[in-house]
């Protein structure tokens, strides 16, 4: 484990692993991506497309952004203005590669976890769905990230090739209270709350290792 990394467009503040910044939009950024999937040292990866403009919290009427996608129109709709429309091409295209990477590790016996949230519509665009058609067994697994230490009952859908993504699979033990959904205030500024814990929970994160080092003896 001490040799994996992470992968991200931005320059994360303390970030506990080491991150590779690579742009996947550009052709230099993908093609150090597919340098490092055939790595013959790497065993697997984990997927986290961007989810903002799949959010089903756009649907709110709250004064927060509106909806992009509807699961009838799951890859964008037909009239987005000029600055949706670049979010939404940049978010499809980054899920062309997302799919394109699912199916690289069930062809290469790599295995794969892809996240997103439970109610995302990534799950329903093409490009997903054509991973899925390609990939003969998925498993899929939910949980509540309030299971392993998180403020808030977040529900995250994974999807893997491997079994053991289903030991992911805690909801809310229904022992403590939740923080609010919503709007809240932080200096002078008014965000939504869902900013306040975008990253993965300590206990997922240790059940997660646990797996992977499981998957590794078993698969070895």
């Amino acid at each position: 484990m001490n040799s994996s990394f992470g992968v991200d467009s931005v320059k994360q503040q303390h970030p506990k692993a080491p991150i590779i910044i690579l742009d996947l939009l550009t052709p230099e950024g993908e093609r150090l991506l597919w340098q490092y999937l055939q790595n013959d040292r790497v065993i697997g990866v984990w997927l986290a497309p961007p989810c903002g403009t799949c959010s089903k919290a756009r649907e709110i009427q709250n004064g927060g952004p509106p909806p992009l996608r509807s699961d009838f129109w799951p890859d964008g709709f037909m009239n987005l203005l000029a600055g949706d429309l670049d979010r939404v091409s940049k978010a499809n295209a980054l899920y062309s590669l997302t799919a394109d990477s699912m199916i690289y590790c069930f062809q290469h016996g790599l295995f794969f976890f892809v996240e997103n949230p439970f109610t995302s519509i990534f799950w329903k665009t093409s490009a997903f769905q054509r991973a899925a058609s390609q990939i003969p067994t998925l498993f899929f697994q939910a949980h509540a990230a309030c299971a392993y230490g998180s403020k808030k009952p977040k529900r995250t859908l994974l999807a893997s090739n491997v079994q053991e993504v289903e030991l992911i699979c805690h909801g809310c033990p229904g022992n403590h209270v939740h923080l609010k959904w919503g709007q809240i205030r932080i200096g002078n500024r008014r965000v939504f709350a869902t900013a306040e814990e975008k990253h993965y929970p300590a206990g997922l994160c240790a059940l997660v290792s646990k797996i992977v080092l499981q998957i590794c003896h078993s698969h070895s």
